[in-house]
This record gives C-alpha cells, structure tokens and sequence, in this order.
C-alpha cells in the first residue's frame, strides 16, 4: 500500500504544495487522513518514517483508550489496573494492529482509536463527547457506521440520551 498508494499520494501532496494540493482530487482515502498526509509533507524526515508515525501514534492513542475502557470496567481499582495495562499490552502488540502501521503504514487504527474512545465515553455516560468520537471514527473511515447500530440500540433500550445526539454525527463529519 506504501508503495502504490500513499507514497504517490504522498508526494502528488509535496509537489502541489501541501495544503494547497487539498483542494484537488489527491487520492481515495477520506479528507481528516488526506489532510494528515499534506501536514507530513512539511516535515523535515523521510515520508515512510512520518506516515508510519502517525498510524503508531494513534495505536497508542487506541491501547490508552481500551486500557481506560477495561480499568473502568473493572470492580476492584487494584485489579482493574493490572487488567488495563494487560488490555494496553495487548491491543498495542496485537499482531494486526502492529502489522497494520508499523509494518504496512495503515491508518485504520485511527477510525478505531475514535471508536474506543466513543465507547470510554458512553460508558462514563458523556454522550455528547461519545458522538463526537464517533463522528470523528466515521470522518475517518466509513466502515465506522457499521458501529451506529450500537448507538441506536442503546437509545432504543435505555433511552439514557437524547435523540439530538445524533446530530452531533454530521456536524462532526462536516467539521473534518
């Protein structure tokens, strides 16, 4: 994918001038990840290294929000924190999830980054900080609808949220 896709797109982004290039058609991915690309091309290190860093910043943004989802979880605080590095550990060194940005610079973590931090936060009952992570995942990728059901379920069920929430998801989208 480096190599056929985000590196072409990569550089289509440089030669047009970064941010300037946006405005045109560069690439298939979503504008908040195209937008991502035409900020790297201002750094000052080698594409592979700074597209790669982004998709690993976000596993550690994702492990983070899954230890949190895990530790909130958790009955006893001792054992919760045990189990939230465990969660930590292992959503960081899944095989997917490394295989994906460090080896392939896939960006799909981010989209899910967003989706686990929309769980943290309908857990802890903040609904609109939650569709704002939703609308972010689904900014990202469109694959995050398929999470939407879920939120329709839970208002169909305990009715713990307004219905305005859901426009929160295209102000969100609208926004990236």
């Amino acid at each position: 994918d480096y190599q056929h896709f985000l590196l072409p797109w990569f550089q289509e982004l440089k030669k047009s001038g970064g941010f300037a290039a946006l405005g045109r058609p560069v690439g298939n991915y979503n504008f908040p990840y195209l937008t991502i690309l035409a900020a790297l091309t201002y750094l000052p290190v080698p594409p592979l290294f700074s597209i790669k860093a982004v998709s690993i910043l976000f596993d550690y943004v994702g492990a983070a929000a899954g230890a949190r989802i895990v530790y909130s979880l958790a009955s006893n605080k001792k054992k919760g924190e045990l189990l939230a590095a465990a969660a930590w550990l292992c959503i960081l060194f899944h095989p997917v999830v490394f295989i994906n940005s460090a080896f392939w610079g896939q960006c799909d973590f981010i989209y899910v980054s967003f989706l686990l931090l929309c769980i943290k936060e309908l857990i802890r009952e903040s609904y609109v900080p939650a569709f704002v992570w939703f609308s972010f995942a689904l900014a990202f990728k469109l694959q995050a609808v398929f999470f939407l059901p879920v939120l329709l379920i839970l208002y169909f069920t305990n009715r713990s949220h307004s219905v305005v929430h859901y426009l929160i998801i295209p102000l969100g989208v609208s926004v990236l």
